[in-house]
């Protein structure tokens, strides 16, 4: 299983499964997010399911809307990729950024489901998580 390799993509999420958020996401508040679970997909392939540690990625996020930056702790050290587009439809946050691959994030501004979707030359990656308000 190749790995994402991030800066990868950004790095994302925080929260725990069927706990609420608390608050709306409205953007004015950074999220912490957790990667639940990821799909990795290569041509000719069948797409692999697994979690964070499958492709590179640590299982904690933060989601920085005011800074425009995703930010991840890795060993030790913090790691940041910048949110180039951030747009809002149909109660979804979308948020877009390039990093070795495109990435989109949406994130519900209701439940704080998120999905990360990444692809670069000759694959691709979807994330699921959820994430709070921090």
């Amino acid at each position: 299983m190749r790995r994402i390799g991030l800066a990868g993509i950004f790095f994302l999420f925080v929260g725990l499964p069927g706990l609420g958020l608390g608050a709306e996401v409205d953007g004015s508040r950074p999220l912490i997010c957790a990667i639940l679970e990821t799909v990795q997909c290569l041509p000719g392939q069948e797409c692999l399911r697994g979690n964070a540690e499958n492709v590179g990625l640590p299982y904690f996020f933060q989601i920085d809307f005011q800074g425009k930056k995703i930010l991840l702790a890795r060993e030790g050290k913090e790691e940041e990729t910048k949110i180039e587009r951030i747009g809002r439809q149909g109660g979804m946050w979308i948020l877009q950024g390039v990093e070795f691959r495109g990435w989109t994030i949406t994130v519900s501004e209701t439940t704080g489901k998120v999905v990360l979707s990444a692809a670069g030359e000759g694959e691709g990656f979807i994330l699921f998580g959820v994430c709070t308000t921090k």
